[in-house]
Formats: structure tokens, C-alpha cells, sequence
């Protein structure tokens, strides 16, 4: 059999682990995984050949950056794979326009599943309902509100909770947000990202006290710092663009190889400086990493000093574009 999931590459892995679980569940017992990522290597002959395993006849094949596959490996790959209740192939792809051949006709008609994955809140919503329906629980709209406010877009960890919560309310099908709350604390990435949206808004009161809550050591310090670097240069990468007056943001992504959901975030962010205040930011920012890295200056100490710079210059110049 023959599943085809493409669109927003960030997300086509999360429709393949739930079919690969999907297929183990409908096959109990041995079974054999394989993968190719098309970026990094070419296709093997595993993709033509059928396995000889000794534990089960499951055969479950992944392949990453399908977009990558010519036309002739996919006509191979049809006579291989779509009269097979044994042998699964699954293509993951990222964006897709016709005439790619995975878009033909004579492909799709051959394929079990295809589907393209495009976020949006109802997918996510979705998603988050079948991570714990598999733990045997059913959540409220209020409780999607409360992880997704908490964990933002990250399935990976909403998955984690998911099994954690499902663990701890083991008695109860339905668990109310107020327990939820009680149970969770909110993740540093999300801090970091609620962050990144007060410091476009200049919010300084918001951003130290989101900074309050970040930090359990020393140690983590450096990292918050490459993380601000690298958000200051993607907003003034982007300013550059809308400046300019490219403000699509699917064009931006395209030029930038970047999510386009994550580009009309940027946009948004980015909307509210001038080119000069990220550059002068971004500069100060360089600074202060030197010193961090030569220990010439503490690493507790880095992250508020690094922001009350920022602020210090944005407080003392107005938008230049």
C-alpha cells in the first residue's frame, strides 16, 4: 500500500507516525521499519526489494523529502508497493505543484492515502483530540485552549503531556481545565516564544517578567542569547523584504526556505521596527555574545543586560523606513 502526506514539511512527520502506529495496530506483532531521507542519500534498493525477516512480514517503508523522487522510481514504486497488504510505503514531501509525477493521476489513483497537510488551528485542534482519544480521554475546548496557550504548535511535547496527563487521571474520561492547570507548567520553549512577541511589542515590562520565569541555570543562559540573535536577524531579514515591498508572505518563505505560517508571524513581529533598530539591536547582541563567550561577563547576569541594552536603544530611536 501507498500513503502520500506533503505540504508544510514540519508537520507531514507527525501524519506519518500516526500511520505507521495505525498500521501496527491493525498488524500485532514483528514488524520492520526502514527509511530514506532523499536529501541526504540516494533511494536503496530496499524500496524495490521486498524484505526477508524472520520475525513478521510487516514491512513498513518511509521515505523523507519524496519530492526528490523521479519519475521513473515512482512508477517502480507503484508496481511494488500498490497491491500489497504486507508492504506499506510511506512519501513524505514537502510542497508540490503539478506536473510533479506524485501529483499525476496514474500515481494518486495507485496511492491507499494522499493527503496534503497545511496548518491551521483546526488541525492542530485535531490533533491534540486524537493524541489523547488514544490514551483513552476526551478533552473540552476550554482544556485545547489551555495546552495550546501553554505548548503552542509543539506536538512533540503535547504528545508527552498527553500520555502524562492520561497517567495521572487514569479514573476520569473527561478531566477539566482546573486540573490541567494544576498538573502543567509551561514549557520554556513557549515562554521564549510569548517572549519574542513582547519584545516586538516593546513590551518591556511583559518581557522581564516572562524572563523571570526562564531560567533554572546558569548554564541556559547562552542558549537564551543565540536564540534572541537568531530571532533579531529573521526579523530584520524579513523587514528587509517588506521594505522593500515583497510582503507576501509565501514569497518570503520561498526566498528564505522558512515555514510560511512561521514567515506571517515574522511579518507581524517585524512590522513593528524600522531596519536600523534590528541592525543596532542585532549588533549589540553580537557584543554582548563576545563577552558571554570570553567570561567577561556572568552568564546569570547576560540575559538582563542583553535586554535593557535593547530597550535602551529602541527607547532612543525612532523608526527610520
Amino acid at each position: 500500500m501507498i500513503y502520500l502526506f506533503y505540504g508544510d514539511f514540519s508537520l507531514v512527520n507527525f501524519e506519518a507516525e500516526d500511520k505507521i502506529e495505525e498500521l501496527q495496530k491493525a498488524n500485532p506483532g514483528q514488524f520492520e521499519i526502514r527509511k530514506v531521507d532523499l536529501e541526504k542519500e540516494k533511494i536503496n534498493t530496499f524500496l524495490s526489494q521486498p524484505t526477508i525477516s524472520f520475525f513478521g512480514n510487516l514491512e513498513i517503508n518511509v521515505v523523507y523529502h519524496g519530492e526528490n523522487l523521479s519519475r521513473e522510481l515512482i512508477t517502480n514504486l507503484i508496481q511494488n508497493y500498490k497491491e500489497s497488504d504486507e508492504r506499506h510505503l510511506i512519501i513524505l514531501a514537502g510542497e508540490l505543484k503539478p506536473p510533479h509525477p506524485l501529483l499525476k493521476p496514474e500515481f494518486l489513483k495507485n496511492c491507499k492515502e494522499a493527503r496534503k497537510i497545511v496548518f491551521n488551528e483546526n488541525w492542530l485542534r485535531k490533533k491534540i483530540q486524537a493524541e489523547f482519544r488514544k490514551h483513552g480521554k476526551e478533552v473540552s475546548n476550554k482544556l485545547l485552549e489551555v495546552l495550546i496557550n501553554l505548548y503552542g504548535s509543539n506536538l512533540n511535547l503535547i504528545k508527552q503531556e498527553a500520555k502524562k496527563i492520561a497517567l495521572y487521571f487514569a479514573r476520569h474520561n473527561k478531566i477539566s481545565s482546573q486540573e490541567l492547570k494544576l498538573l502543567l507548567s509551561e514549557s520554556t520553549e513557549n515562554l521564549t516564544l510569548k517572549l519574542f512577541k513582547a519584545l516586538s511589542q516593546k513590551d518591556k515590562k511583559q518581557v522581564l517578567k516572562l524572563l523571570a520565569k526562564m531560567f533554572t541555570y546558569p548554564s541556559e543562559a547562552p542558549i537564551f542569547i543565540s536564540q534572541v540573535l537568531s530571532r533579531l536577524r529573521l526579523w530584520l531579514k524579513v523587514r528587509v523584504f517588506t521594505v522593500e515591498g515583497v510582503t507576501d508572505y509565501k514569497t518570503i518563505a520561498k526566498k528564505l526556505n522558512l515555514n510560511p505560517y512561521y514567515i506571517r508571524h515574522l511579518i507581524n513581529e517585524s512590522n513593528n521596527f524600522s531596519c536600523q533598530e534590528l541592525e543596532k539591536a542585532l549588533l549589540e547582541g553580537l557584543k554582548l555574545d563576545y563577552l558571554l563567550k570570553t567570561g567577561k561577563i556572568e552568564q546569570s547576569a547576560a540575559p538582563i543586560i542583553l535586554l535593557e541594552k535593547i530597550f535602551q536603544l529602541w527607547e532612543n530611536s525612532g523608526k527610520a523606513d
